[in-house]
């Protein structure tokens, strides 16, 4: 992902990914944190990053605690926020959407 501060201080942004999933098999969670990176940037600067969600993250719980890959759809959210409506709202950008089968 691109990062960039449009900003006109130096800070740190929070690169996340939350992915969200269907099962047919048990109830799953509406977003679920799979990945996370600091950055660190200048006013004005942008940088690439690369951010990993291990398979671990990407898995649904059955009642008898067994972790699966999900059976129905499952999609990626990239941004620096959860990608709800309020946080989407309150930060004034979406976050990019990946949908994988």
């Amino acid at each position: 992902a691109e990062v960039a501060n449009t900003g006109d201080w130096p800070g740190w942004a929070k690169g996340q990914v939350y992915a969200a999933f269907t099962d047919t098999r048990t109830r799953t969670p509406n977003f679920q944190l799979c990945a996370l990176r600091p950055i660190y940037l200048l006013p004005g600067e942008k940088k690439s990053v690369t951010l990993f969600a291990d398979k671990y993250w990407v898995q649904t719980v059955l009642p008898d605690g067994t972790r699966v890959t999900p059976d129905e759809h499952l999609s990626l959210f990239i941004g620096d926020h959860q990608p709800d409506e309020l946080s989407t709202a309150l930060s004034g950008n979406a976050c990019l959407e990946m949908k994988i089968k």
